[in-house]
């Protein structure tokens, strides 16, 4: 299916629709739900104080139980961007994306990395189409994301998985803040700039890249890793195979040095 056919596709499902949430079109439905999904988070997320510098919340390793085997808070299998995000997600809610706006695209909460691509190329496919001739469409009052920053995300969750290194720009970053309603704050490793994404958003997710690879940083300044779930962190090392974990009962475990 070419992309003009995709396009059609999408469009008659789902710009036609009316707005469970007023009775407007699927726009207006998309955009009330964006706006009441900052009252849904879970109880007790609190926007905290970002006074601090970056660099003040540690970044999260991994390792293999009590063995001298190290790796990186996000797993290097193609997804890692992904995963940062997820990890991050899991330091504050144990709810992966605000359920006001799934409901109004049409899903529930994911419980694989499966679902939860095919909740982003859902979602990332509906948004180009709300954007129609235009060439940016505004997800929350503090960030719009651009047609090219979604036709190059696109392209990526549709290349093969056995084909994916790595997923390469910001549109993923935006898809997710807007999804979990949370600030994205990320920093280049290499050039030490710091970039912001969603600052609207009730939450803070920290993330940095060296461009190869992504990892996440601790939710406070303290080396105490607190996941509220490690649900996302068990599936990450085991939705397949990852050979330091063939024949051993051990886990990956969190840490910080």
């Amino acid at each position: 299916m070419d992309y003009k056919d995709k396009y059609l596709k999408y469009k008659k499902k789902y710009v036609g629709l009316k707005s469970r949430v007023g009775g407007g079109t699927f726009e207006e439905e998309i955009a009330e739900a964006t706006r009441l999904s900052l009252e849904t988070e879970p109880a007790g997320e609190k926007k905290e104080d970002i006074s601090p510098s970056f660099d003040s919340y540690p970044r999260i390793l991994s390792k293999l139980g009590d063995t001298d085997f190290k790796a990186g808070s996000a797993r290097g299998d193609g997804y890692c961007s992904i995963w940062s995000v997820i990890i991050g997600r899991s330091l504050i809610s144990e709810i992966l994306f605000n359920p006001m706006l799934l409901e109004q695209f049409g899903k529930l909460q994911p419980t694989t990395i499966q679902e939860v691509i095919e909740i982003l190329l859902h979602v990332s496919n509906i948004i180009l189409i709300l954007m129609d001739s235009g060439d940016e469409y505004k997800l929350t009052d503090t960030m719009p994301i651009f047609k090219l920053e979604l036709n190059e995300f696109i392209f990526q969750l549709e290349t093969p998985f056995e084909y994916l290194n790595i997923i390469e720009g910001v549109g993923q970053i935006k898809i997710l803040a807007y999804l979990m309603n949370c600030n994205i704050i990320i920093k280049n490793s290499l050039t030490n700039n710091t970039y912001s994404f969603n600052e609207s958003g009730s939450t803070i997710i920290r993330i940095s890249t060296n461009i190869g690879h992504y990892y996440t940083h601790n939710v406070n300044t303290t080396k105490d890793v607190a996941l509220i779930t490690t649900y996302w962190w068990d599936h990450m090392w085991t939705w397949f195979t990852y050979p330091p974990l063939v024949g051993t009962n051990d886990k990956m475990i969190p840490f910080i040095n």
